[in-house]
């Protein structure tokens, strides 16, 4: 039992130092640059920050709810609440601005081509003034239009936000989120049917690529997502009619029908058929890491135990190899390819889940030796697997970034958190096991 407790001390000790790290990402209206280091990174993703949110929410709530929690954890606990919140604030006052473009979208038909244009889309990231993306940096324009900026066309920053915002009702409460939950209440109609709208239609995917296609990742997040809308409106007693009520097992039967094969959650589905009628009949039999939130995050009800099984096998095998950290997918030429840390971390999570705590533990004992050693709290995006070879490289981003990979990444440094916050919980549970044996 002492062995447990100098564990569970240990891990709040690693937690800490990172909380205060990711308040200082972000700003004192809730912008969160996706990284601090790295000038291209300095939009805010809507997809990042609703991962640090729900991060920093799990740190509050597991900080406060222990059976034996330290004094000076609450006020981290309080620091990690008010963050959450301040990004929350700033998410939802960007959604507001963007209101009239999911309208249009949700009242054109998908064959028109002004559908595909972000004028008709939530966009995946925003500057500032929670506006489509501008700045003017070392001589370069960097400009996000409705025009020429279709890759921002992703539909997981809706569903992440509201995953967020439900977390926090759930844990934390609705006091300082009283401007998120306004603006939802008075747009959940436009929310819910976008939603619908766009759960069938071609968009890039969490990493920005192949936008032609049904990504699962994108499918399952937008499951979990209306679920958590209609979780928000319970709670506020918001009236949604019973066709609405009955769209989550509508996108779950989608998303097992189209997806799995052979006991596999595959990656996407090319949308059309070379006739262009219509979808193709089989996916694309690849599996992508970013799977992994499928299982830890989005829970579609058709992802069985066998099927998370099998396909975390396959990654394991096609994108872990012998390594400890895996990468995205095949063909992935960005920083060479590298092996990504936020994915190794939601790995842990995973492994945490299913108990196989040995390899969680792995995992997150890498991280910490490798990168936060002698009291640094930034962890980076990703590792370089073959440095030597620039024409994996394709777009030079080795290079422009002083030949390093981008080295403090608020969704990685919020990975670690909620690995590692998942761990606390198992040795809380397996603590309070103990002594119920001891005891009987």
């Amino acid at each position: 039992m002492e062995r447990s407790r100098g564990m569970q001390q240990n891990i709040e000790a690693k937690i800490i130092p990172i909380v205060h790290h990711l308040d200082k990402h972000i700003y004192p209206s809730g912008y969160m640059p996706a990284s601090l280091t790295y000038e291209p990174y300095r939009p805010c993703w809507f997809r990042d920050s609703a991962m640090v949110s729900l991060s920093l929410i799990e740190a509050s709530s597991s900080l406060t709810t222990r059976k034996m929690p330290k004094e000076e954890n609450y006020s981290v606990a309080s620091l990690a609440s008010e963050s959450s919140a301040r990004q929350l604030n700033f998410l939802w006052c960007a959604i507001s601005n963007f209101i009239r473009n999911m309208e249009v979208g949700i009242s054109i038909p998908y064959e028109d081509p002004s559908f595909f244009k972000l004028s008709s889309h939530l966009p995946a990231r925003v500057g500032k003034d929670g506006m489509l993306f501008f700045i003017a940096s070392n001589g370069e324009i960097i400009r996000d239009t409705v025009e020429s900026s279709e890759w921002l066309r992703q539909y997981d920053s809706l569903p992440l936000t509201l995953m967020a915002t439900h977390s926090y009702m759930s844990n934390i409460g609705a006091e300082k989120i009283e401007v998120p939950l306004r603006i939802f209440s008075e747009n959940i109609s436009t929310i819910l049917n976008y939603m619908v709208k766009v759960y069938k239609a071609p968009s890039f995917n969490a990493w920005e690529v192949d936008g032609h296609q049904l990504h699962s990742y994108t499918l399952a997040s937008l499951y979990r997502g209306f679920i958590s809308a209609l979780q928000i409106a319970e709670k506020l007693g918001l009236h949604i009619p019973n066709e609405m009520k009955d769209k989550p097992k509508w996108m779950d039967n989608f998303l097992s029908n189209f997806f799995i094969r052979d006991g596999i959650l595959y990656k996407a589905k090319n949308v059309l058929r070379q006739d262009g009628r219509g979808f193709e009949s089989e996916p694309v039999k690849q599996v992508d890491a970013s799977e992994i939130f499928v299982f830890t995050r989005f829970k579609p009800e058709s992802i069985t135990h066998d099927i998370k099984a099998n396909t975390m096998e396959s990654i394991e095998k096609k994108r872990f190899g012998a390594n400890i950290l895996p990468t995205r997918f095949d063909g992935d030429s960005y920083f060479f390819g590298g092996r990504w840390i936020l994915l190794g971390m939601e790995a842990a999570r995973h492994y945490i889940e299913t108990q196989e705590i040995e390899k969680a533990a792995k995992i997150i004992s890498y991280v910490e030796k490798k990168y936060l050693r002698q009291g640094n709290v930034m962890i980076p995006e990703q590792e370089i697997i073959d440095p030597e070879s620039m024409e994996k490289d394709s777009g030079n981003y080795y290079i422009k970034n002083g030949y390093s990979a981008i080295n403090d990444l608020a969704w990685s440094e919020a990975a670690y958190v909620s690995a590692c916050t998942s761990l606390l919980r198992a040795t809380d549970n397996a603590a309070e096991s103990s002594r119920l044996k001891i005891r009987a």
